[in-house]
């Protein structure tokens, strides 16, 4: 399969640009089902996340302020438990980082939430797309209804059960692999 456009721009940019674009998409991925959670719900979502995200970002110092800021301005709940570790894990990255992902966020909102957007829609289609029946091996009936479950409950954001996950699933944001700093060991 050809790397798109939108692939190929990410990997140019610069790593504060990458992680900026990470954690939109992480929001995206969080908030954005069928209609959307508090104010990012809509035809007009993208636009409150875009402003939004500009002045969760002036007032904010930390990932982890920014987070909370732009779910607060949005009016998100807390996330579901299973979205915990792909969203605490960009907050532990050295503070010059974070402070350079912060200022992309407030000078480059509309770029980055662009891009994001794209990549997360993307990654979805490629999770429904690998979970087709003439994409899945005999036998493995169980495995595409559990993950239809999953990616339906998402959009609905109704209490649910957490299935476990099998351990062959694939990280959507492998920016924020990164080992914690020895300083922080």
């Amino acid at each position: 399969m050809t790397e798109n456009l939108i692939t190929a721009l990410f990997k140019q940019l610069p790593a504060s640009q990458q992680r900026a674009v990470g954690i939109i998409q992480t929001f995206i991925d969080t908030y954005n089902s069928k209609e959307g959670t508090g104010l990012f719900s809509g035809v007009a979502r993208y636009q409150y996340l875009e402003d939004r995200t500009k002045i969760a970002a002036v007032q904010s110092r930390t990932l982890l302020d920014f987070w909370s800021n732009l779910r607060q301005k949005l009016n998100c709940p807390i996330p579901n438990k299973g979205d915990d570790t792909g969203i605490t894990k960009m907050w532990i990255l050295p503070a010059n980082e974070q402070h350079e992902t912060i200022n992309n966020l407030a000078t480059r909102a509309a770029e980055i939430i662009m891009i994001a957007r794209n990549l997360a829609d993307q990654d979805k289609a490629d999770r429904i797309l690998a979970n087709t029946p003439t994409n899945q091996e005999a036998g493995t009936s169980t495995a595409t209804e559990e993950a239809k479950e999953k990616e339906e409950a998402k959009n609905e954001r109704k209490p649910r059960g957490r299935k476990k996950e099998a351990a062959t699933t694939t990280d959507p944001h492998p920016q924020f692999n990164d080992p914690l700093p020895a300083t922080l060991l």
